[in-house]
């Protein structure tokens, strides 16, 4: 396997910290990086003179001025926590104040689309309009309530409206 060698000691000190402790090369990948974001935008200042508030205020920029996901701010706190704890011998207390978190999206539940429902509601169930009434009613159902829908999973997509009529035949 072949080792990352880094330009600055500071940042080969955190690999090698990495490194003992069996962690992925990802990881030590990822970890670095966040750890060379937070000492560039401090300025290029000792993670060793900084503390608890650049830590919150680095990870404040990232939710609100770099709008990133929660998942994003949670792996560059966990860099951090690594490199305080681990690397500086300087652990960070449980809870850090001052940190405006990324927001998590809400989970909207899955509606799936039932083409034998659609075929009541058709008088021709072969013409142009059928063959976009479903995801009509599913975006108009969406609208109203505030679901996230899906196509079926059928087996092979619909081409034509001759197709979605004969799906609806043998749904039926």
């Amino acid at each position: 396997m072949d080792e990352v060698s880094y330009s600055s000691p500071f940042i080969q000190k955190v690999a090698d910290a990495i490194r003992t402790r069996h962690y992925s090369l990802r990881t030590e990948q990822t970890y670095t990086d966040w750890v060379k974001r937070f000492i560039l935008f401090h300025g290029k200042q000792h993670p060793m003179d900084m503390g608890e508030q650049e830590v919150a205020e680095f990870l404040t920029y990232l939710a609100v001025r770099r709008n990133v996901a929660a998942s994003t701010q949670n792996q560059a706190l966990n860099a951090l926590v690594f490199l305080y704890r681990e690397v500086l011998d300087r652990p960070l207390s449980e809870n850090i104040r001052g940190i405006v978190r990324a927001k998590r999206p809400k989970r909207l539940p899955v509606v799936h689309c039932q083409p034998w429902r659609a075929k009541r509601r058709l008088v021709d169930p072969s013409s142009r309009e059928a063959a976009l009434f479903s995801r009509r009613a599913l975006r108009q159902r969406e609208n109203k309530v505030g679901l996230r829908t899906r196509r079926p999973v059928i087996g092979r997509q619909v081409r034509s409206s001759n197709e979605l009529a004969k799906l609806l035949r043998s749904a039926g």
